[in-house]
């Protein structure tokens, strides 16, 4: 994306940045918040210490399930406390028969049977009978992991620690409720509270679950604990946050040991938790608001006291985003709603992976854990309306509280309500605000930029230039065709042994062909003698009759081939000319203790083992009634080759890839090498309705190994060979994937490339490559392919590319590539591409009647390509129709249809082309550019 795309993509979107800007701000501010108490966090170590002390338990028992009281006991028991002090309400009769059946085996068990209602004088009671120079205040269905009980002492060493506070879990994650309420734990404990730890000797909260004192520091706050009020009220609940404020008031230190862990089973239903989370929310507004406002937090913790003020703020900024996304649905801006539902997602997942790495099917509650975290956010809010009232859904009875009357519910509901719709009226009408402005400053751009469209829409067409007519159009059209026809033959210089009648053979010429003098193109008889060095040719026409799967039938008048096999280069030789081999007459020629190399390993199924060379005018069959999967050993420790030098092959109804025996599969790893295909020099390779896959690799040098054609399978000229050396072969039907090239070809003539796919190849589909000359490449699709689809490269001429679909590719969809020359692209359909058609820097190609669309550029010509002809291609849906640039110079494209692009036509440091005929008014968002350095280019 350009600079001016991205400038008219912010004026054509300019309310929505507005409207959702405060969103974004409020979004990287608590992304910020996060993102540094996370990084602090890494910090946190866990306090050491060796304290050999006494430990006294003490909890307040109402109404508790016995089967959570008694596993609790036991907890504390096997840890090894030294008093356990249980002051069980007078009504609870259970619990109070339990416990004294607990005394009866173990010794420190002490029974206080109350008649105070209320959690904080049963913990003042039992904290003043204590005989333990520490005191662990837990609830009572809290159980205690193995063997903590000195990892909880330890701090207290450290004379300046009056408290600390465990990790805590839930015992079983059994309902919705206790997953949701574990999630909340774990943020709290493994990010919050190790956080604190770093940045401050004082914590939020040493939580009543359990919550460990040295005696000294609480013994004489029991009265303040007892007789708190809150706006004239006594106080209920909230006793762990109250010791905790009173611990820290003094002046001591407080702990946190994350690797310490309680459990405690957590109500079951979302009603309960809910219920639970409005307790909490109050106890901590009523008492975070009393040390907000003393004097001692911002002396002495202040990192503390602003961690406080953001837990404050934070449920307010936590709704916006809900807000936000009522009114994206509401003004039909759907990206946005979309874009902010997947970060609702992401982000919650990112905070919580921590608790998904312990519980990863948790991660399908995600919804309900979002759900959750906006629903907590009114509950805060509820809960500041009324902070003043008190409850305890477990401790104790609703009759021993004050109730509050229907009226001031209604009144509560009505106020939270009334908060919430005030932020909802602030945004709604912010944005009321923002979209009238934004529309009328988007209304002053637009009528600014048409303006200046209209002024400069046919800027760059030169209607006073002379217009080419139609005549002398087709004649141009006319002569580039027949250049693209001007010499179809291939080349061939006489060797040494050389007939007329081996050759027909050899190149299996059809009786109706004919061989002809190179220098006068008259055909030559079948006992015409040739010279060394004569030069012959051959009508490409000629060239495109694929062997016959019948040749392998006996014969009287054919030597049988000669195999051998040479184990300093693991290969096996087939020569002897005018012979056939197929793979059951080259394995039976083996001696028997080679017999592996080339071994049938089931009915039609088999494996090359060692490397297979194909002599001289020997004819390779490898057909389906024989061979229906030949695999080519390939693993990590080495690979074999199957080539043919100056001899034919004919692959049929086949299949053949490489194969790594350990893996039993292909071998997939082409970068440490991996088995391929060559044919070299002169003679033929067929491939007839096979498939070939996962073979060849890059080579080294890069051009292809130790003799070329390394990139899977590949048709191989010498590099001097071209018109001297003649190479071929019929390519129908087939499917080439996985490979490090799909078809490559080098100094080949008139191959006959038709109805084959070539997908999800490393680089290139098909790549005919240095001087292939006269191919057509028809009816074939290439898609996915790690480069090109189709390319011709390096002096490639007079081919014929029709009828092709070639679609998204990793680079461009057909390309003519450095002094590709005279070759006609016609029929195909490119689309998905970078470029739909490329020609660089190459010469005299005619495009026509191509369907190119939605790609970045449709057709493009760079690097002074010169003379080229396009005309009445349909060029659609592109970023750029077609693209003229680099000094290319003289290239004519007429009639084609260049509508629905973003520009239709762009033409940049380029001279003296025509543009004819090719788009109306209005047809592309932008229909044509023309730069200062572009020169004597004739647009109409």
């Amino acid at each position: 994306m350009n600079i001016e795309q991205i400038t008219n993509f912010i004026q054509n979107n300019l309310e929505i940045f507005w409207l959702y800007l405060p969103l974004g701000i409020i979004g990287v501010w608590r992304w910020s918040v996060w993102i540094f108490r996370k990084i602090i966090s890494f910090s946190y170590k866990t306090p050491e210490g060796n304290l050999d002390t006494s430990i006294s338990v003490v909890t307040p028992v109402y109404n508790e399930n016995p089967n959570l009281f008694r596993p609790a006991l036991d907890s504390w028991k096997r840890n090894g406390v030294d008093e356990i002090i249980a002051v069980i309400d007078y009504s609870d009769k259970r619990n109070i028969a339990l416990f004294e059946e607990f005394q009866k085996d173990f010794s420190g068990a002490r029974l206080i049977v109350t008649e105070k209602p209320g959690k904080r004088p049963a913990l003042a009671d039992g904290i003043k009978i204590s005989r333990s120079e520490i005191v662990a205040l837990v609830d009572s269905d809290t159980v205690w992991s193995p063997n903590i009980k000195n990892k909880i002492t330890g701090p207290f060493a450290d004379p300046a620690v009056g408290g600390l506070v465990t990790r805590q879990d839930v015992l079983k994650t059994n309902t919705l409720a206790r997953k949701l309420f574990k999630i909340l734990l774990d943020d709290r404990y493994l990010l919050e509270y190790p956080f604190l730890a770093v940045v401050s000797d004082a914590l939020l909260c040493l939580s009543g679950r359990t919550a460990v004192y040295r005696k000294k520091a609480i013994a004489d706050k029991l009265d303040i604990l007892v007789n708190e009020t809150f706006w004239g009220r006594p106080m209920i609940s909230g006793d762990d946050k109250t010791l905790t404020r009173l611990v820290h008031q003094d002046g001591w230190k407080t702990r946190y040991l994350r690797d310490v862990r309680v459990y405690t089973a957590g109500v079951p239903s979302i009603g309960q938790f809910m219920k639970q989370k409005v307790r909490w929310t109050r106890n901590g507004l009523r008492s975070d608001s009393k040390i907000l406002f003393s004097g001692w937090i911002w002396k002495h913790h202040k990192m503390l006291a602003l961690h406080m003020l953001d837990k404050f703020v934070s449920p307010l900024a936590l709704l916006l985003g809900p807000i936000f996304f009522a009114a994206a649905l509401y003004l039909g801006h759907w990206p946005v709603a979309i874009a902010m539902v997947l970060w609702w997602f992401v982000s919650r997942a990112m905070k919580i992976y921590p608790h998904l790495k312990e519980k990863p099917g948790d991660f399908f509650i995600l919804p309900d854990y979002i759900l959750m975290t906006f629903v907590m956010a009114v509950v805060k809010v509820y809960a500041l309306i009324t902070v003043d009232e008190q409850g305890w859904i477990t401790r104790w009875d609703k009759a021993r509280l004050s109730s509050v009357n229907f009226f001031r519910r209604v009144l509560s509901y009505g106020a939270t309500g009334s908060l919430i719709l005030v932020l909802f009226f602030a945004i709604f009408n912010y944005k009321n605000n923002v979209l009238i402005a934004a529309q009328a400053e988007k209304q002053r751009l637009a009528e600014i930029k048409e303006v200046e469209r209209i002024r400069n829409l046919y800027a760059f067409v030169t209607p006073g230039l002379p217009k080419t007519s139609d005549a002398e159009l087709e004649k141009i059209e006319a002569e580039l065709a027949s250049k693209a026809q001007s010499d179809p033959y291939g080349y061939y210089v006489v060797k040494t042994g050389d007939t007329v009648a081996g050759l027909r053979q050899k190149f299996n010429i059809p009786a109706t062909g004919k061989i002809l003098r190179g220098s006068n193109k008259t055909a030559l008889g079948n006992f015409a003698p040739l010279g060394v060095g004569q030069q012959l040719a051959i009508p490409k026409a000629d060239l495109r009759n694929p062997i016959s799967r019948n040749i392998t039938a006996p014969s009287i008048f054919r030597k049988p081939p000669r195999v051998n096999y040479e184990a300093a280069s693991s290969t096996i030789f087939v020569r002897q000319g005018g012979s056939v081999a197929t793979l059951s007459r080259i394995s039976q020629a083996l001696p028997l203790a080679n017999r592996n190399l080339l071994e049938q390993t089931a009915p039609g199924e088999w494996i090359l083992r060692a490397n297979l060379y194909v002599g001289k005018d020997v004819t390779l069959v490898l057909d389906g009634s024989e061979v229906k999967y030949l695999k080519l050993k390939s693993d990590s420790e080495a690979f074999v080759w199957m080539r043919s030098q100056n001899g034919n092959v004919l692959i049929s109804n086949t299949k053949i890839t490489s194969w790594d025996e350990k893996a039993d599969a292909p071998d997939m790893e082409y970068e440490t090498g991996r088995a391929y295909i060559t044919a070299k020099n002169s003679g033929r390779m067929d491939v007839i309705n096979s498939e070939i896959g996962y073979l060849g690799y890059a080579g080294l040098p890069k051009r292809g190994g130790p003799f070329g054609g390394s990139y899977g399978i590949s048709w191989k000229n010498n590099n001097q060979g071209f018109r001297n050396n003649l190479l071929t072969g019929v390519v129908t039907g087939n499917k080439f994937h996985h490979n490090y090239f799909g078809l490559y070809t080098y100094g080949v003539t008139g191959m006959l490339v038709r109805g084959n796919e070539a997908y999800e190849n490393i680089q290139y589909g098909f790549d005919p490559h240095d001087d292939s000359n006269n191919m057509l490449i028809a009816d074939n699709r290439a898609y996915r392919n790690g480069n090109h689809g189709i390319i011709i490269s390096r002096r490639c001429f007079q081919n014929a590319i029709v009828g092709n679909e070639s679609f998204d590719n990793r680079l461009h969809g057909i390309m003519l590539d450095r002094q590709s020359n005279n070759n006609l692209v016609q029929s195909n359909k490119v689309y998905g591409n970078v470029d739909g058609i490329a020609v660089y820097a190459s010469d005299g190609n005619v495009i026509l009647n191509n369907e190119i669309r939605d790609n970045v550029r449709g057709i493009r010509l760079n690097a002074q390509s010169r003379g080229n002809y396009s005309e009445e291609n349909n060029i659609s849906g592109n970023e750029r129709g077609i693209y003229i640039y680099g000094q290319s110079v003289k290239n004519t494209l007429v009639k084609n249809e260049v509508r629905g692009n973003e520009i239709g036509i762009t033409v940049k440091d380029a001279s003296e082309n025509s543009l004819f005929d090719n788009f109306e008014r209005f047809d592309n968002q932008r229909d044509g550019r023309v730069t200062a350095d572009a020169a004597g280019n004739n647009i109409q």
